[in-house]
């Protein structure tokens, strides 16, 4: 655990929507993409399909590539008023727009659907909230402890419709230069 949950969920993915383990290495493909830019990432060698394809399984269908690098670390946010961030001189703030949560589940096995996330409710309330569509989005930065779970997401938060993610990982769509930047730390394969 939790590696075997979220191969439960990629498997049943791959059965109800032909995702392949080919689509599921895109993300790790493209995650490293990023990573080869980062000098902070964990590691910034080039990564290929073939390359996630030949590591070893953990818990089929997933393998050693399709499993973050990192699983431990920490980030945070400072939110204050617009009016105290210009009073600090803050002009390069970033504005938050909108910001919604949902739960549906304490342990991936709990989840009433392996291929539905929470994401598909706080997602459309987050984008609601701040007038914007996912064609107004440049970046989005996803869990991504697992090939599957940015594929979830992509579908979800309607980046693409249920059952496409695969195809729109394989596309190339999250690498540098693309379509949307996805997962910027490049910490999956």
């Amino acid at each position: 655990m939790p590696v075997t949950a979220y191969a439960l969920a990629a498997a049943r993915h791959m059965h109800e929507f032909g995702t392949t383990p080919e689509q599921l290495a895109a993300v790790a493909v493209s995650a490293r993409a990023w990573a080869c830019g980062n000098p902070r990432a964990w590691s910034r060698e080039a990564l290929t399909v073939a390359d996630v394809l030949a590591a070893p399984r953990v818990s089929d269908p997933l393998g050693v590539r399709d499993c973050c690098l990192v699983t431990d670390g920490g980030g945070a946010i400072v939110v204050m008023a617009e009016e105290r961030a210009a009073a600090l001189g803050l002009a390069d703030a970033v504005r938050v727009l909108g910001v919604a949560e949902a739960h549906s589940h304490r342990h991936i096995t709990a989840m009433a659907s392996l291929v539905h996330t929470a994401a598909s409710v706080s997602g459309g309330r987050a984008f609601a909230e701040a007038g914007v569509g996912t064609g107004d989005v440049d970046s989005a930065q996803l869990y991504d402890a697992f090939t599957i779970t940015p594929i979830l997401f992509l579908e979800d938060l309607g980046f693409c419709a249920k059952g496409d993610g695969g195809p729109f990982a394989a596309s190339g769509a999250l690498g540098p230069g693309e379509m949307i930047a996805v997962d910027l730390d490049g910490d999956t394969g």
